[in-house]
């Protein structure tokens, strides 16, 4: 009854125009806002949270074909720091800003169509191609540019509308377009909207076409030089030894031009097909509805919550709306026009570059230029196909509702990373309060959904707080398979090559010999295990990682740090609450330095505490310690019950009471207790 009363009031309320801004931003909000404060820092953050840190070079950082775009990066860092929820705040608030100057262009354009508009504004804010979002300290930059692109189209269109302020408005809109130009690549397709854009607003003055044209041309070619000055200077000016992303279709079209116009038509079919229908599949995945998953209902029930606000919103909108729909110049047909070459123009760059929006995982990225365009061909496909607002209205309001939810449960899956990320730096800390320097971390395979070893390589070197200005890093993070890929087998990570890593600014080189083991790969419900030679008894680990167990050096571990500020609680949270992980940690470091005692204490007070391990394998640390101080109940204890619960650790198991008694003299009775055991174990020998 609440809501349905709650409902009705909000169906009285008649929104205007000054409201709009606030209603993108609720939008926005509700998509992205939820898990602000539960993101963390993901994929490319790394490096800049590292450098932003560690007080690097962050020009240098960007040398090469993005040398100017390091601006943002040094005047955002004043004010954000190394917090990341500064960042995902700033992130929402300037894709606000984004979509505003975006809506505002459109009305600059079209009028008297302030309903038509408002949809595309909507639809723009939340169009789900771009799964990104909260990869803050990247994408917080990118929507910047973008904002500043949309602010210079702005005030090109209205120095054109304002002859009186033609010259002021120009010039702030050349300077706004010469920023975003020359700080990065996503948005020089759009550039090539501007005459466009600029037909339709001179089209609406009495004239000749010819004369239409001339105006046209005379208006954009300041921008249409800036543009290829700053594309032949990054494409032909700039040498750099290792492109990232070389023009390659270009290359392609001169040495092999019908093969590569075929390709590129395949990849155009393909990228639009993706953005402008198979995107909206996962939007409505019938797989993501689980009765029994509170995720699942509370993503579902945004959708509905939004789409309910949202057709409220539209539909009790005073604004104008041009309806002329069997006009050929129709709103409905020009939005059409526009947006299908809004959308290919947009494009432009990351086609030409060989990439595709529908091919990679972080891939999506370019699909935010073709944003603009999309939104403009879907939303005059379906306002030609309807003709009564409070219709089009609960259209909208779907597809932006099912916009939300499937941002949200994007988010959901970040904040469980970020979560998982948290878990294994602390746990790490735990494990290994300071590391010597040139040490490798290494690891099977990927740890995290959302970051890659650079990036974690960077993280490490932020969790341990290397000297400032570091730029040959102490620590990296490196995976098996990509070195057995590489061509590296474990004789050659045995027999002490050099690990190196040969970036730009940032650099790491030390001897395989210098590396710490490390098991913790998602999915598996066990704690961070630092692995070492001893671990070779133990039947379930990956099979690379058994044959290079070695290699994993703990005396590159130490036992404490002299600074007590690790981790900074500012970017890793504060401190886990110490339940098992925490123990067998701390039990697992005292084990490394023969603090056998300390291991036992860790033992009595996790049991008390009711404590207990996912795997039975984290009960190997205690047994060994409840030996070495001479518990035998709860060393025979703990061993059986672990061999019960998983007869695949009888050699391990076997392995510790050996190597634990191999140096004690045993009374009658003791040796009792250890024949016993192991003859219950199945152990060659005591």
């Amino acid at each position: 009854m609440v809501l349905r009363r709650w409902i009705l009031n909000l169906s009285h309320i008649r929104s205007s125009e000054k409201t709009i801004p606030f209603a993108l931003l609720a939008i926005l909000v509700l998509s992205f806002g939820i898990f602000v404060t539960e993101w963390g820092f993901y994929f490319d953050d790394w490096p800049m949270v590292y450098l932003i840190q560690n007080n690097g070079d962050i020009v240098q950082y960007y040398q090469g074909a993005r040398s100017f775009a390091a601006w943002t990066d040094i005047f955002l860092k004043t004010f954000l720091g190394a917090n990341p929820i500064a960042w995902q705040t700033t992130n929402i608030l300037v894709r606000w800003g984004a979509v505003i100057s975006f809506w505002w262009c459109l009305k600059l354009i079209w009028p008297r169509a302030d309903r038509q508009v408002l949809a595309v504004a909507m639809l723009f804010a939340v169009y789900p191609v771009f799964f990104q979002q909260p990869i803050a300290v990247t994408y917080t930059h990118v929507w910047l540019w973008y904002a500043l692109y949309f602010l210079s189209l702005c005030l090109m269109v209205a120095a054109v509308r304002s002859p009186r302020r033609f010259y002021f408005l120009s010039f702030l809109s050349l300077l706004t377009g010469a920023i975003h130009i020359l700080s990065v690549e996503y948005f020089w397709g759009l550039e090539l909207l501007r005459p466009v854009l600029l037909w339709l607003v001179i089209s609406e003055n009495p004239g000749t076409w010819q004369r239409r044209l001339k105006k046209v041309l005379l208006n954009w070619s300041p921008y249409l030089a800036l543009l290829s000055g700053r594309a032949f200077w990054r494409f032909f000016g700039l040498k750099l030894v290792d492109d990232p992303n070389p023009p390659k279709m270009l290359f392609a079209l001169f040495e092999s031009p019908l093969t590569a116009i075929k390709d590129l038509a395949q990849t155009i079919l393909r990228d639009v097909l993706h953005i402008l229908l198979s995107t909206w599949s996962r939007a409505i995945q019938p797989e993501t509805i689980l009765i029994n998953s509170i995720s699942s209902l509370a993503s579902w029930g945004l959708v509905i919550l939004v789409a309910i606000l949202v057709g409220l919103y539209l539909a009790h909108f005073r604004g104008s709306e041009s309806s002329d729909p069997g006009s050929s110049f129709s709103w409905e047909r020009q939005a059409m026009i526009v947006g299908v070459y809004a959308l290919l123009v947009g494009m432009i760059p990351a086609w030409v570059a060989g990439r595709q929006v529908h091919v990679g995982m972080y891939s999506d990225r370019f699909a935010l230029p073709a944003m603009v365009g999309a939104s403009l061909v879907i939303c005059g496909v379906l306002l030609s196909l309807i003709s009564k607002w409070s219709h089009k209205a609960i259209i909208f309001a779907i597809l932006i509702g099912l916009s939300a939810g499937v941002h949200l449960r994007v988010g959901n899956d970040y904040r469980k990373d970020w979560i998982n990320q948290r878990n294994f730096y602390w746990q790490l800390y735990w494990r290994a309060p300071a590391i010597k320097p040139d040490t490798s971390i290494i690891t099977e395979g990927g740890l995290f959904k959302y970051v890659t070893k650079y990036s974690i390589s960077t993280a490490l070197n932020v969790l341990y707080l290397v000297p400032e200005g570091t730029t040959d890093l102490p620590y990296w993070s490196f995976e098996l398979d990509d070195l057995s890929e590489g061509g590296f087998g474990s004789r050659e990570l045995l027999a002490g090559m050099d690990l190196h890593f040969p970036g730009g600014l940032l650099s790491y080189t030390a001897p395989s010999r210098n590396s710490i083991l490390i098991d913790y790969l998602r999915g598996r419900n066990h704690c961070l295990w630092v692995l070492s030679p001893t671990d070779a008894d133990y039947p379930n680990l990956h099979y690379y990682t058994s044959l290079t167990l070695e290699l994993s050096n703990l005396d590159q571990i130490l036992p404490d740090t002299s600074n007590s500020t690790l981790p900074d609680r500012n970017i890793f949270g504060p401190e886990p609450e110490h339940t098992w992980c925490y123990y067998f940690q701390k039990a697992d470091l005292a084990r490394q330095f023969g603090k056998w005692e300390t291991v036992s204490s860790l033992g009595n007070q996790a049991l008390s505490l009711g404590y207990g391990p996912d795997e039975s394998y984290e009960w190997l640390p205690f047994i060994e310690g409840y030996i070495h101080v001479r518990n035998w109940e709860m060393a025979k204890i703990l061993t059986i019950g672990s061999y019960e619960n998983d007869s695949n650790l009888e050699r391990s198991l076997c392995a510790v009471w050996s190597r634990s008694i191999k140096d004690m003299s045993l009374t009658p009775d003791e040796q009792q207790t250890v024949t016993s055991v192991t003859s219950e174990l199945g152990c060659t020998s005591p």
